[in-house]
C-alpha cells in the first residue's frame, strides 16, 4: 500500500502535539481527582475526539484553500521567510 509521506509527517507531528501537556493535562487531572478512572476515560476520550475533529478540518481547509489560490500560496511562503527572518536576527 502507497503512503504519503508528508501526510504520515503531517499525523506525526499532531499526535506529538496532541500529548504534549497543557490545559487539557489540568483537566483531566481535575477529572481525575474528582471522578476517579471513568472521569478520565471520559474526559480524553473528548479531548481525542476533539483533536481529530481539528487536524481534520484543518488539513482539508488549508489544503483547499493552498490548491485554490496560487497567490495565498506565494503570500504564505513569503510570511514564512519573513518570520524565520525574524527569529535568526534574534528578536
Amino acid at each position: 500500500m502507497f503512503f504519503d509521506t508528508g501526510l504520515l509527517a503531517f499525523v506525526g507531528i499532531c499526535l506529538l502535539l496532541a500529548v504534549t501537556p497543557g490545559p487539557d493535562m489540568a483537566v483531566v487531572t481535575k477529572n481525575a481527582l474528582a471522578h476517579g478512572r471513568r472521569g478520565v476515560v471520559l474526559t480524553t476520550t473528548g479531548i481525542a475526539l476533539a483533536l481529530a475533529i481539528w487536524i481534520i478540518a484543518t488539513a482539508i481547509g488549508l489544503s483547499a484553500l493552498l490548491r485554490a489560490s496560487a497567490d495565498v500560496l506565494f503570500v504564505l511562503k513569503l510570511v514564512g521567510a519573513a518570520y524565520l527572518a525574524y527569529l535568526a536576527c534574534g528578536r
